[in-house]
């Protein structure tokens, strides 16, 4: 496989801009003049994360994670850096002078066996919606206002009934053992069944859009409604959104997620020309996929169904993401109606302007809390108003805090003195994301340890301070800071100064990488 110049290397890199790369895949929070997001290599709920567009290089200061462009993507999309140098190459419109191609050989082939399946799979069901037999799954679809722009643009098919689906990728060359693996075939007492026969297909893909499973639901009434695909070695529900790999630029472009709970909420707001819409498939959202809207927004606005259960995992996934840190708000639902329910019987101009229907967060919890509250009642209403000031106390913006503390004493009718007696008492304790970023509580150097990182740096920063080093100590205590120093010489026998983002593509070494950055 043809190597890559490092002069064709670092001239790209010199066209890929650090900011616009990681960008890209986070949102970026501007203070002043410097740029940070959250980073993605650890549990970061305060953007830690600092880039540097005068040096091209990033670093994390809780995480010690750090580089260029080149190893953000390899670390970020866990890919070799050869796939990553294509990737950024493809974002910039650089043509690599050599013909590369993406290092397969990282992909299991018994994993690439299974996707290849569902695209298969996909494709065979997109036709077949098509066809004569699907007849009454067109007419459903199209009864719910689902045009075949929108079947298109999502993938929308049929698993015809007699198990056509198996057969067909069994003629295409798929083995029956990677047919059950990936979940698309099952084997009883009958043979080898199609585990979505006779049902309409919504195809369901992971953050790089390959499909991976399937949310399908029956047309007869007397099966399940909704199935959908089971835990695969390519599909796991909880580590999942639908429709993350379209919305995700929607996403960043609008500032904000708009989180639903199924497949046909997401199409009826595609319907509405909403289009930063994600399903959790269900009434949960789990750390995994949690750290996948970290990765597009900052902000979710929760769209849950009006009933109970809507509301329910309105409060459970709210309270799981205000413990992330996300900024939080809840469209209105007071109609006993999903989206898709919205949009069919009022229109899509009405499910638009639904979405824009918002409150806060803590207005929602208000209401929600108040519904298994008597205020009558003294023991209920004293333990309302300790959960109420304990949530008002996490708000930052004290005119905020203090109106809301207004409208607590006005549904209780207690004085705002009575209800600060129950809010939790404050503490000089710092946060725990103080603690992190502050440099004061960082591990203190030793006077030798100190001495080698500014002999380093002085190295890094020129020619004359590398050859100073060589001649007059040449060698480091430490084994990792000598084994930096000894590659700082080496590159300048080639080099007359050192540019960080260009040096880091040098070092093989992840420990490198962070010691210099």
């Amino acid at each position: 496989m043809p190597e890559i110049r490092e002069e064709e290397l670092n001239n790209l890199r010199s066209q890929a801009d650090i900011a616009e790369v990681v960008g890209h895949y986070l949102p970026l929070v501007k203070k002043g003049k410097a740029l940070s997001a959250v980073c993605p290599f650890h549990d970061d709920h305060d953007p830690s994360l600092n880039i540097n567009t005068d040096r091209q290089i990033y670093k994390c200061f809780v995480c010690g994670a750090g580089g260029n462009v080149f190893t953000f993507v390899r670390d970020y999309e866990k890919i070799s850096f050869r796939e990553a140098v294509i990737k950024v190459a493809d974002m910039v419109g650089f043509k690599l002078s050599a013909e590369l191609s993406m290092d397969t050989q990282t992909v299991d082939p018994a994993i690439q066996r299974l996707y290849s399946c569902l695209k298969d799979g996909v494709q065979f069901t997109h036709y077949n919606l098509n066809t004569v037999n699907a007849s009454d799954a067109k007419s459903y679809l199209k009864n719910r206002g689902i045009n075949d722009a929108i079947i298109d643009k999502f993938e929308l098919g049929y698993n015809p009934d007699n198990d056509e689906l198996t057969k067909f990728l069994k003629a295409k060359g798929h083995s029956t053992e990677d047919l059950v693996k990936s979940n698309l075939t099952r084997i009883n007492e009958f043979g080898e069944k199609d585990v979505f026969a006779g049902r309409i297909t919504f195809p369901i893909h992971d953050p790089q859009g390959r499909p991976v499973g399937f949310s399908a639901r029956a047309l007869q009434k007397d099966l399940a409604k909704y199935v959908n695909t089971a835990e695969t070695p390519i599909y796991s529900k909880g580590k999942l959104l639908y429709n993350y790999h379209r919305a995700k630029t929607a996403c960043r472009q609008a500032g904000e997620t708009l989180l639903v709970e199924g497949v046909t909420d997401v199409l009826a707001f595609d319907k509405a020309g909403v289009y930063n819409v994600l399903a959790t498939l269900g009434t949960a959202c789990t750390k995994d996929q949690i750290r996948l809207i970290r990765q597009i927004s900052e902000k979710v606005v929760l769209c849950y169904d009006g009933d109970a259960a809507g509301q329910s995992a309105t409060y459970k996934i709210g309270t799981g993401l205000l413990e992330a840190g996300f900024k939080l708000e809840v469209i209105s639902n007071d109609t006993g109606l999903d989206p898709d329910e919205i949009c069919q019987k009022h229109g899509a101009e009405t499910l638009a302007a639904f979405s824009r229907k918002r409150v806060s967060w803590l207005d929602f919890l208000i209401e929600y809390r108040l519904k298994s509250v008597d205020l009558n009642n003294y023991s209920q209403k004293k333990e309302f108003v300790r959960v109420m000031m304990n949530e008002i106390a996490k708000v930052n913006d004290r005119f905020d805090r203090e109106m809301l503390v207004q409208r607590l004493s006005t549904l209780t009718k207690l004085t705002a003195e009575q209800m600060g007696l129950l809010a939790p008492r404050t503490t000089t304790t710092p946060s725990e994301s103080q603690l992190r970023k502050s440099p004061v509580l960082a591990p203190r150097l030793s006077k030798l340890e100190w001495a080698e990182k500014e002999i380093l740096g002085q190295m890094l920063t020129g020619r004359l301070a590398a050859l100073q080093f060589r001649d007059e100590l040449g060698f480091l205590p430490d084994r990792l800071n000598n084994a930096l120093a000894m590659t700082i010489l080496d590159y300048y026998r080639n080099h007359s100064e050192i540019q960080l983002a260009d040096f880091i593509n040098t070092l093989g070494d992840g420990a490198l990488v962070s010691l210099v950055t």
